[in-house]
């Protein structure tokens, strides 16, 4: 999000509302996005996403329903390279697009290089290092982002395969699995 820097006055995309999604909203949010839309597929997910981002968000459960150059800025939270591709339409010229979904290895994605140039685009990808995860640390200490909501089941450590076969079958509803070794 640093890499992205979201603007007070930025209307944000972010295409993906799992817990990653979520998280990348809740984010958004804190640093002073006016606006934030949600897309995915997942009518629970979507709901989440409108519950905890507040008059803030607007949730939409399909891509088809986005505007072309309507978003100061589009982040991929989903790493499905067909989504990735579509993200340079959905951005305003002068916009900014944050790769931050993992793809598949060895995937590729084709983008409209004329676009990226018509439209002076930015192209980023996440990264992660020992920085970032003490900045989500002290994000959450603080309160600013609050994960609760984000944790949809909470599993002994003898439901691993529960858990897997729940996020197999993306299950209505499940976001984060938590396991717990004492239970």
């Amino acid at each position: 999000m640093q890499r992205l820097d979201p603007r007070p006055s930025d209307r944000l995309l972010i295409v993906g509302a799992g817990p990653i999604g979520n998280l990348l909203m809740k984010t958004a949010i804190a640093m002073g996005a006016s606006s934030v839309t949600m897309v995915d597929r997942s009518e629970s997910r979507v709901a989440l996403a409108t519950a905890e981002g507040g008059a803030v968000v607007t949730a939409l459960l399909s891509v088809d329903e986005l505007r072309a150059d309507e978003y100061d800025a589009v982040i991929d939270a989903t790493g499905v390279p067909a989504l990735m591709e579509r993200t340079t339409a959905w951005v305003r010229p002068g916009g900014r697009i944050l790769l931050f979904g993992v793809p598949p290895a060895g995937s590729r994605i084709s983008i409209d290089a004329f676009a990226v140039f018509r439209k002076g685009l930015a192209l980023l990808s996440s990264y992660t290092s020992a920085r970032n995860s003490l900045q989500a640390v002290r994000l959450l200490q603080s309160g600013r982002i609050d994960v609760t909501r984000l944790v949809s089941h909470e599993l002994p450590l003898s439901g691993f395969a529960q858990g897997v076969e729940l996020i197999e079958k993306a299950a209505q509803g499940v976001m984060k699995i938590l396991l717990l070794p004492a239970r």
